[in-house]
């Protein structure tokens, strides 16, 4: 955050000066009351919106009684009012689904009550319809992300768009109108050319966004409500799309005239960037705030740093290209009335250009109310400004306020209004001079730079389990190599815009001789951003805080910086210091912060917990403070160690491995284990016996694994049937495979942990199949084991039943992907058994207990419960 963001409209405001009178102070309390009121929505989803209208009127009628007589005990009448009549809308505005809404007309979502965002499968669904819709952003080819190990063989490119949906047709039936933004997949380019404002039609297969089956996992389904998106459709065949007649409306030309300038804009930046997917990503965030997949390791590399606000879109950027733009008009003098109309073009002109995403919106609101008050000779206030923002977005987008853009936007921005000049007093003895000059300008980046960090970093580690420590210089050293990228960057896209508009050779070498110095600063500041994030201590991962606490962290935050306290140095010394503590340390203090499904528990001896990765393995084994973790990839979902499992355990608290285990030369078992290996400190790396003849004898992925491991000086030891080794106080054993017999298949030669604690014990199999269970039972002694995974994934084949008999598990832990749902061959098991499918159930948390209990709980809580007396 920057002073930018607080003067994004201050040229405009120059021709309006601040008031003095209490018109402001009532928007900001108007601001509040909507805001609280959207909030009150969103922690009741199934709230009466008749009930907030009825408070709104009874507080309106108080209001209009009261108003003549005592102006002042109608002032709280007013903004319960606007508080009440703030949940009406939003519970009418989010929660309620439409009779003529994508989902609902593909039977996704009832007709009845409104989805409860709290139930896993209240947005889920799948259809296969066509669909009729007007082309909303430019097909864009994307790469498809993949965990490092994955053959290059896999098709890499897709292409994708966002479609507002106007008819949808299943099976035989007529088409019926909807309504609904969705997102199109293709594989491939389709065979007509697609442009913004096209009216197509297509046929796939709609997905609705799925519940989080994994802790740390983002919820698919806020993400993409977020952004107004119902769904997604993936297209098997590009020549399933064709353009229809219409489309050509005012709404459907202004799609047109935005997608030919973000088409520009995209061709401008792939050849800015010369074919490097750091840089283009870089640029891309920066300059029109989309998220390339091509940079996700960059971008995600300088969130983590916590420089996240200087990439995102926001007031920043707004107010460096409206600083530009009425820099001519500054040098001649004060800009007057001609800057107010500049401005409203520019900002115009930008928000063609960039995602309208909650901080530009804001800053956008904001400017153009200046700018329109400059115009008119309105006298505005900052504050006045960024209420009335406040209010048009939550009346635009109630739904937002639940968002981390939303909370960080506006409580940063008040922040930085209320808090900067008290901080920058207090540290000149409050009254002192303040310095000017160079040395001004760099205690204020300071000041705003502390400021920004200490309200905004509870909001960031709710949302986001990340706390940054050296956000603070690392802003005020980054600041002017951005705003310089910034500069060129827009600078080569106006060139770039210009060239393919008028053709003229000349603009396009200017485009490509200022994108040369853009290149070089986007890449020095990816190359940057890499080698910080990988100092120990440059990001501190932590269990997220409820809001409850995050919102005490936020306002102890705010009383320690706010001077009108008589709170003593010594005191505000130890305010900060437990301010800090309590939020690193929250989980610990507040036991009962989060469910025992992602809280490091210390009542369990022995815990277990099977992540959901679709059709692939990965088990995390816990005793006594040591960690285990048996396999780590999926052979159906990609990049799953990114985006799954690394996250997974940060919000499971494990920072560190001292087993990692990879049970057999299968993909689906050790895809991510590159990316877990970069993200978590491990000590060992284990493979089973006959695991090199078996990567010599496949090759691919198991042989790069290989190669990898060796490149990080870190060969595997080799565990087989006989071999021990300690987990704190438990023995971890192998029983399979024997080491002097190869087995035919890779599978049948996967290893199997037979883990004992004493208060419980766990068998882990890995793939093993007939020929290994049958080899297994027939050397291997006692079995017994209170939880048990179902061998390759949960596959039907006769001697996994023996193996059940045998075993004789309370628990039953099957790791899979939904195929194998639709033909489950376990659904009849002994009554005495339970048994969870990470499909169905998510993340699978079984704790055991000193007195003999194996409690049991899963990220999708439908399937909670206990296992066992």
């Amino acid at each position: 955050m920057s002073t930018a963001e607080v003067s994004a409209a201050a040229p405009v405001l120059r021709a309006a000066r601040p008031s003095t009178g209490a018109q402001p102070d009532r928007i900001t309390g108007v601001a509040v009351a909507v805001v609280a009121g959207a909030l009150v929505a969103a922690a009741c989803p199934r709230l009466p919106p008749w009930l907030p209208l009825a408070a709104s009127l009874i507080a309106a009628l108080f209001v209009l009684r009261r108003a003549r007589t005592d102006p002042a005990r109608a002032l709280p009448a007013l903004l319960l009012t606007a508080s009440a009549l703030s949940t009406a809308w939003a519970l009418l505005r989010t929660e309620r689904i439409a009779p003529d809404d994508v989902r609902m007309r593909l039977g996704i979502l009832p007709d009845t009550a409104p989805p409860d965002r709290g139930a896993p499968g209240a947005a889920a669904g799948v259809g296969i319809a066509w669909l009729q819709g007007t082309i909303v952003t430019p097909p864009v080819a994307r790469s498809r992300r993949a965990d490092r190990l994955v053959p290059s063989e896999r098709p890499q490119r897709m292409i994708r768009f966002d479609l507002d949906v106007h008819a949808v047709q299943t099976g035989d039936a007529p088409p019926q109108a909807a309504r609904g933004r969705i997102l199109v997949l293709l594989d491939a380019p389709p065979a007509v050319a697609l442009h913004p404002g096209d009216s197509i039609r297509v046929a796939g297969r709609f997905l609705a966004p799925q519940a989080p089956a994994n802790p740390g996992a983002r919820d698919g389904r806020r993400a993409v409500h977020s952004a107004g998106i119902a769904g997604t459709l993936l297209v098997p065949d590009p020549g399933l799309i064709h353009r229809c007649a219409g489309g050509r409306g005012p709404a459907a030309a202004l799609r047109a005239i935005r997608g030919a300038v973000r088409q520009a804009a995209e061709a401008t930046l792939e050849r800015v960037s010369r074919d490097d997917p750091r840089v283009r990503g870089l640029l891309r965030a920066l300059l029109i705030g989309t998220v390339d997949p091509d940079a996700a390791d960059t971008i995600d590399a300088v969130r983590r740093i916590g420089l996240a606000h200087l990439l995102a879109i926001s007031g920043l950027h707004l107010g460096i290209v409206i600083g530009a733009v009425l820099f001519p008009l500054r040098l001649r003098g004060r800009p007057g009335r001609a800057a107010g109309l500049l401005v409203l073009l520019t900002t115009a002109a930008y928000m063609l250009l960039v995602e309208a995403r909650v901080p530009v919106v804001r800053s956008a609101v904001m400017a153009a109310v200046a700018a329109l008050g400059a115009l008119s000779s309105r006298q505005w206030r900052m504050r006045g400004l960024l209420s009335l923002g406040a209010i048009i977005i939550v009346a635009w987008r109630p739904d937002q306020v639940t968002e981390a853009g939303f909370q960080l936007s506006f409580t940063v921005v008040a922040a930085l209004l209320h808090l900067v000049q008290p901080v920058r007093r207090r540290l000149h003895r409050l009254g002192g001079p303040l310095p000017w000059g160079w040395r001004g300008w760099l205690e204020s980046a300071i000041v705003v730079s502390v400021v920004a960090w200490v309200v905004s970093i509870p909001i960031v580690a709710a949302h986001f389990g990340i706390v940054s420590p050296g956000a603070v210089p690392l802003s005020v050293t980054a600041l002017p190599f951005v705003a310089a990228l910034l500069v060129l960057g827009y600078l080569a896209l106006l060139a770039g815009l210009a060239a393919t508009w008028t053709g003229i050779p000349v603009l396009t070498v200017s485009a490509d001789a200022i994108g040369v110095p853009a290149r070089m600063l986007a890449t020095a500041c990816a190359d940057v951003a890499g080698i910080i994030d990988a100092i120990p201590g440059a990001s501190i991962d932590v269990a997220p805080p409820p809001p409850a606490l995050a919102l005490a962290l936020l306002l102890a935050g705010w009383a320690i910086l706010d001077g009108r306290y008589r709170v003593s140095r010594t005191w505000t010394l130890v305010g900060a210091v437990l301010y800090v503590t309590v939020l690193l340390r929250s989980p610990s203090l507040l036991p009962g912060a989060a469910p025992p499904a992602l809280a490091g528990d210390p009542r369990f001896p022995l815990r277990l917990d099977t992540l959901s990765v679709g059709n692939g393995s990965c088990h995390l084994v816990r005793a006594g403070g040591a960690a285990l973790l048996f396999d780590a990839g999926s052979g159906s979902t990609p990049d799953i160690g990114r985006r799954t499992i690394v996250p997974a355990l940060r919000a499971l608290g494990v920072r560190r491995l001292d087993v990692l285990v990879i049970s057999h030369a299968d993909l689906d078992h050790f895809s991510a284990v590159a990316e877990v290996l970069d993200a978590v400190a491990v000590d060992r790396v284990i493979v089973p016996a006959w695991f090199d003849l078996d990567a010599g004898r496949k090759g691919g992925a198991a042989a790069r694994l290989l190669a990898h491991l060796e490149s990080l000086e870190r060969r595997p030891g080799v565990m087989h049937a006989g071999m021990t080794l300690s987990l704190g106080p438990a023995i971890v054993r192998a029983v399979h495979p024997d080491p002097d017999r190869p087995p035919a298949r890779s599978n049948d030669g996967s290893l199997a942990l037979h883990i004992d604690a004493g208060c419980g014990s766990i068998l882990l199999t890995g793939d093993l199949e007939q020929a290994g269970i049958t080899d297994l039972l027939a050397r291997s002694g006692s079995l017994r084991a209170d939880v048990l995974e179902l061998p390759h994934h949960g596959a039907d084949q006769p001697a996994t039943r023996d193996l059940l008999s045998a075993v004789r598990p309370r628990v039953v832990v099957q790791s899979t992907g939904a195929g194998r749902l639709g033909r489950d061959a376990w659904a009849d098991l002994d009554g005495t058994t339970r048994r969870f499918v990470t499909a169905r159930d998510g993340t699978v948390s079984i704790g055991f207990c000193e007195d003999g209990r194996i409690l049991v709980r899963t990220w999708r809580p439908r399937a909670a419960g206990a296992a066992g007396p």
